[in-house]
C-alpha cells in the first residue's frame, strides 16, 4: 500500500479541498493554478485570473465555506 494512502487526512486538508472545489466550480475554472492552504486556521488562496471580479468571487466562495476563518487572497489578476 502506498505511503500516501496510510496518511490520515486532517480537518485542514478537508477544508482546503472543499474550498478548492467550490472555487473551481463557482468560477468555472477561472482561477488558473489555484492552490488553497489552511495554515494556523488562516485560509490562503493563490493562483491567477483574468479579472478582479473573478478574484473577488473566489474569495466570497471561500468565505461561504469557512466564514469564521481569516482569509488571505493572494490571487493575482493578469
Amino acid at each position: 500500500m502506498s505511503e500516501l494512502l496510510k496518511m490520515p487526512v486532517s480537518a485542514s486538508d478537508l477544508l482546503a479541498e472543499s474550498i478548492e472545489e467550490a472555487v473551481h466550480k463557482g468560477t468555472l475554472g477561472g482561477v488558473a493554478g489555484l492552490a488553497v492552504e489552511v495554515r494556523g486556521g488562516t485560509i490562503l488562496l493563490r493562483g491567477h485570473c483574468a479579472s478582479y471580479y473573478c478574484k473577488q468571487l473566489a474569495q466570497q466562495l471561500a468565505m461561504t465555506i469557512a466564514s469564521d476563518a481569516p482569509l488571505c487572497n493572494h490571487i493575482r489578476v493578469k
